[in-house]
């Protein structure tokens, strides 16, 4: 609190509220007030014990009063802590509309988030003072993991079940007129398998070296872009100009290698052509190395904010876990909790998640499934769907081949199972499926 002034009018803003509760006789308006307020966004403690009493007290009986409020607080000893009866007598709304009601339940929540909003700055520079971290992001990312718990926060979401049985219709009508339901990967099997990219999902693709794992996410982004969704690339391998190289090559069908000599007339037209065609904000491309999960977290909400749909990460090993933090655990376990953070990532901001990941080294030489994803049961159990890639050239030693057959083979949590056979050409990161005769 700055001053009296703000003191007296939360004082009289949450007696208000509470007192309108008590009076209420809608109770579709009480259940809506129960589900967004909790007791910890009361400023006064004595606020907090009569709001929980009235909840409890609201659930088990479905009517509740001044004195049976008195009741129960003095059955939990908490009476006197309130001031006892005669504060009760204080609580009662200067105006009974359910909209000043409502009113007063939208600056409750303002107040709240203000509060805490002042206790997340207060706390990252008390640390500035103290010295106690080692570099900047030690301090911005705590701040900004707060800040947006402070402004997503939602109190027992509940579910509109004709809403969402709606979408669940109208999904099996996309899905028998389109065959695809989410975003399409640009590849007809693959989307009749996966029901396309869906939104809120995580997927994994895995494949050894040279199998071409970053080339399927070229070939998907353009996939994307022909469907005008925006995506972001966040490359933690990749330099900026190995990104752009790729994405010159696969959107104007021109070899990677082309673009290592010197352009003829014709060539360089096609390529400044191309370089306006995927510009225009639909592609986003983050080369920052060795980020941490929080990181990733920020720009993705900045991201999805712009309207980006789809994220791709490349690669989940390269990122930053933070092992000083996590001495008591084994890889394995934080690279699956990581995962899961990945999956709620993806809720929180209604985008698909695609990561690629390592296949153990041992997977080289043969045809490699989901046991052979490092720390594959993290992994697994994290995320919606699994794709892994089999470069078959690769496998049978046919090194020379500039047109690659990779076998992609599709695991999912809930739905369809397979495999689509491809033929790939990795110069120009073109998937094509293999029809077979």
């Amino acid at each position: 609190m700055n001053s009296i002034t703000d003191e007296q009018m939360l004082t009289k803003l949450e007696q208000e509220l509470l007192g309108a509760i008590l009076v209420l006789d809608d109770k579709e308006l009480l259940y809506g007030i129960f589900g967004q307020v909790e007791p910890r966004y009361f400023y006064y403690d004595k606020h907090k014990i009569i709001y929980k009493a009235i909840v409890d007290l609201f659930i088990n009986n479905n009517y509740i009063d001044v004195m049976m409020l008195a009741t129960e607080l003095k059955n939990r000893n908490e009476l006197e802590r309130i001031g006892g009866e005669v504060y009760l007598t204080q609580l009662h709304p200067a105006s009974f509309a359910d909209a000043a009601t409502k009113y007063r339940v939208r600056e409750l929540l303002f107040q709240s988030k203000l509060r805490a909003l002042g206790n997340a700055c207060q706390n990252t520079l008390q640390r500035m003072d103290k010295k106690t971290f080692e570099s900047i992001s030690d301090l911005t990312e705590p701040l900004s993991n707060d800040i947006y718990e402070i402004e997503h926060n939602k109190a027992n979401e509940i579910v509109n079940i004709e809403e969402v049985a709606t979408n669940v219709i109208e999904r099996a009508h996309k899905l028998e007129n389109a065959g695809v339901y989410g975003l399409s990967w640009g590849l007809t099997k693959l989307n009749f398998l996966t029901s396309g990219i869906e939104l809120k999902k995580t997927y994994v693709i895995g494949g050894t070296k040279k199998t071409g794992k970053t080339k399927f996410v070229i070939n998907t982004m353009f996939a994307l872009k022909e469907q005008m969704a925006k995506c972001l690339f966040l490359s933690l391998e990749m330099n900026d100009e190995s990104v752009v190289s790729e994405l010159l090559s696969r959107f104007a069908s021109i070899q990677n290698t082309i673009l290592k000599r010197k352009l003829d007339n014709e060539t360089e037209a096609k390529l400044l052509s191309t370089v306006r065609e995927i510009s225009n904000g639909d592609i986003i491309i983050d080369t920052s190395p060795y980020l941490t999960i929080n990181q990733i977290r920020v720009k993705i909400r900045r991201a999805a904010l712009k309207g980006v749909k789809v994220v791709f990460l490349d690669y989940l090993q390269r990122m930053n876990f933070q092992m000083s933090e996590h001495k008591d655990l084994n890889f394995a376990t934080i690279v699956g909790h990581t995962v899961s953070q990945l999956a709620d990532i993806a809720k929180e901001n209604n985008v698909a998640i695609i990561f690629l990941s390592q296949l153990k080294n041992d997977a080289e030489k043969k045809k490699a499934d989901i046991a052979d994803l490092k720390d594959s049961g993290g992994i697994a159990e994290g995320v919606d769907c699994i794709l892994i890639l089999n470069n078959q050239d690769r496998i049978n030693r046919n090194y020379d081949a500039k047109v690659n057959e990779v076998w992609i083979s599709v695991e999912q949590r809930s739905g369809q199972s397979g495999q689509i056979k491809c033929i790939v050409d990795l110069s120009i990161a073109t998937y094509r499926e293999k029809y077979e005769e």
